[in-house]
């Protein structure tokens, strides 16, 4: 693990090595360990950023990392 890679639930989910720039719903939901509905509810209500390709939903590498380090809490914020 580097020092841009993110944790979620003690997984790393967004690494350097990951090569592509835009992630598909499927991609990330397996990454972020939640379902493709759950990702499709948090587009809905402006809770994750995304973009639209030719009518595909895909998901910003670069600005999910910087979504996630917004979601980072503490042991004592809990």
């Amino acid at each position: 693990m580097n020092e841009t890679s993110l944790v979620w639930k003690g997984v790393v989910v967004v690494d350097d090595n990951i090569k592509a720039k835009y992630l598909k719903i499927q991609a990330l939901a397996e990454y972020l360990d939640v379902s493709s509905n759950t990702l499709r509810k948090w587009i809905r209500y402006g809770k994750i950023p995304f973009v639209k390709i030719n009518g595909a939903i895909r998901f910003d590498r670069e600005k999910i990392n910087a979504w996630l380090k917004t979601k980072r809490h503490s042991c004592r914020n809990f």
